[in-house]
């Protein structure tokens, strides 16, 4: 009977051992297939660009560009062809999208995220987008002086903030003009 029960025993654990080597086999054959196929893949040297926000397209995906450059959380980032895919918070600031004549056309931002793909695209998705051109220095000169005497008479954190707002938006304005 004990020797029954081994050799029941014994089949299971070859049964389980067949069932991991014959994954283990899948599981390389998927590994060299794919090696395989990023070997033979051609490196795109274009990366398709989509920049939206809610109320505007400015750039739709079959845009090829050379680099943009995104306001990040932390700081700028450039994206270029081949970046490594990541999803990021945008933060309000000048984009610079170049392309590939090296024409350079900047946008101001409040807020939104980029996403970058294994396949060489990239959307910028924001809540807000302008040209910088439509910008006018002095225009941002007295947003500026309006924001911080709204600052020093804010009576609760709510005026607080929509002064701080304030500044901030044409303290972005005119650092980019």
């Amino acid at each position: 009977m004990a020797q029954n029960m081994l050799s029941r025993s014994a089949g299971s654990l070859l049964r389980r051992l067949g069932s991991a080597a014959s994954n283990a086999v899948l599981t390389r054959t998927l590994a060299q297939e794919a090696a395989a196929a990023t070997k033979t893949a051609e490196v795109s040297k274009k990366m398709k660009f989509t920049f939206a926000s809610p109320s505007q397209i400015f750039y739709d995906n079959d845009t090829e560009v050379k680099q943009v450059d995104v306001p990040c959380i932390n700081d700028v980032m450039g994206i270029c062809p081949n970046h490594v895919p990541l999803l990021g918070v945008l933060k309000p600031g000048l984009v610079n999208v170049i392309h590939e004549t090296g024409e350079s056309k900047k946008f101001l931002i409040s807020s939104g995220s980029v996403t970058v793909n294994f396949d060489n695209t990239v959307q910028l998705l924001v809540e807000e987008a302008y040209k910088l051109e439509d910008f006018d220095r002095a225009q941002a000169q007295k947003l500026l002086e309006e924001g911080n005497s709204n600052l020093s008479k804010a009576k609760d954190d709510y005026e607080k903030t929509i002064a701080q707002i304030q500044i901030d938006t044409a303290d972005v304005v005119l650092k980019s003009i």
